[in-house]
This record gives C-alpha cells, structure tokens and sequence, in this order.
C-alpha cells in the first residue's frame, strides 16, 4: 500500500529553484526543494546593509526566528533567501524582495549593488538532531550590499525574523573569527566571504565621506547632476 504523499512532501518535490554548473552559470534546469537538499547547486541572493556609524561602519544582523527550518535562532546577514524561478526574473530582484520581506524596507533598486558570488556548502539539520534529518546547502551566494536609508524603519513581516542589531565592523570581524560566536550562533560562512563583506563596507562608507565633501566643494554641479539623474528616474518609471 503507497504511503499518501503529504502537501508538505509534494511542496518539496516541485521544481522551484534554478540549478546552477560550477562555473556559475544557470543550466536550464529547475530544481525542487528535495533535490536541492541532495546536493543539487542552487543560489541565494544575500543583501548587506550597512550605515555610518561613530568611528566605523555598522552593519545589520538579523536574528533567524527559532521556527524556521535552517539555522534557527543564528544570526545571519541584514536579509538572505533562495531565488525563486517563478518570482524573482534576476537575483538582484530577489535581493530586493528578501530586504523588504524580512526587515521591511523598501530600497531604491539603483541603491543595491552586487559585490561578489561566493559558494558555501554546509550540512544542515533540519529542525531536529536526527542525524536522518541532515540536509546540504550547496548554495552560490549572490551578495548585493546598500546604505540603509536614514528615514527608514525596520519591520519583520514574513516570521523568518526575529530580531535585529547593528554591529560595528570591528565587533562583526570579531565575532566572525570567534569559534563559538561569543555565545550567539551565526550562520557559518568563510573568511574570504567575510573579508569581501568587511571591504565593501568600509571602503563604501570612505567614498561617501569623500563624496560628501566633494558635494561641499562643487554645489552647481553636483544640483545640476542630481536634476538629470532625476529626470532619469521619472522617464525610466
């Protein structure tokens, strides 16, 4: 006698994701959520969102609510999600859906950049410590990164999230390099991963401050630049 297959098993059998070649590229293929835990090479779109802070940049945690399936209770960058074949046309659009699915805001598309592509691949336990509820992560992180917008609020509106904090960089590289976290769980990635996020914003913060004071030197131009920038915008939307 079969066994009825159950809503949440057909769900993981559905092809939903892209599946990608080593080389980066996406084969055409789709894959479901079954295959992906298997080993099958999918990508996440991860988005770094980062402010000035006193002396340093600051960067966004987020705290993954204690429900979800992977890595629950770690904390994870600012917002990270899988692309999905049928909603997101490109990563950078799924990077823009992740930011204002799990934390709320709303970013300009122009104001997030992508910054590298780093694979990650990790055993991970799915909600229990039965070693039969392992599954892999073989994932290609699309990494885009934005300053947070000054007037913006955060706000955790799909239950991935919990919880937020803004670390300093210099506490970021040191929890990062710490073996245990400090204490507090984070979702593991490599040091190369870490160094590329650390440069991008630290060197982001410097050209603002530079821009900032090249701004203060040349008024006129910079308005007139704005204005056609804007123009732009309005014919492009």
């Amino acid at each position: 006698m079969n066994t009825p297959v159950t809503e949440a098993t057909d769900r993981r059998r559905q092809p939903i994701w892209h599946e990608y070649a080593e080389d980066g590229t996406q084969t055409g293929r789709l894959i479901s959520m079954q295959e992906a835990g298997e080993g099958g090479l999918h990508a996440a779109a991860h988005a770094v969102l980062w402010r000035p802070g006193g002396s340093e940049p600051e960067i966004l945690l987020q705290r993954r609510s204690d429900k979800v399936a992977t890595w629950p209770g770690h904390w994870e960058m600012s917002a990270t999600g899988h692309i999905d074949a049928g909603t997101d046309k490109t990563p950078h659009a799924a990077a823009l859906r992740e930011v204002e699915e799990e934390v709320g805001i709303n970013l300009p598309p122009e104001s997030l950049l992508e910054i590298f592509r780093r694979r990650s691949d990790n055993s991970v336990n799915i909600g229990t410590h039965d070693v039969a509820n392992m599954i892999r992560e073989n994932e290609l992180n699309i990494v885009h990164a934005a300053r947070f917008p000054d007037d913006a609020e955060l706000a955790y509106n799909d239950g991935e999230v919990d919880s937020s904090q803004w670390v300093p960089l210099s506490r970021y590289l040191e929890w990062t390099d710490a073996e245990d976290g400090a204490g507090e769980p984070l979702v593991p990635h490599d040091q190369e991963y870490v160094r590329q996020v650390a440069n991008t914003v630290f060197y982001s913060m410097i050209f603002e401050e530079l821009l900032a004071q090249d701004r203060e030197r040349h008024p006129a131009a910079y308005a007139e630049l704005d204005a056609s920038l804007q123009k732009q915008r309005e014919q492009e939307a």
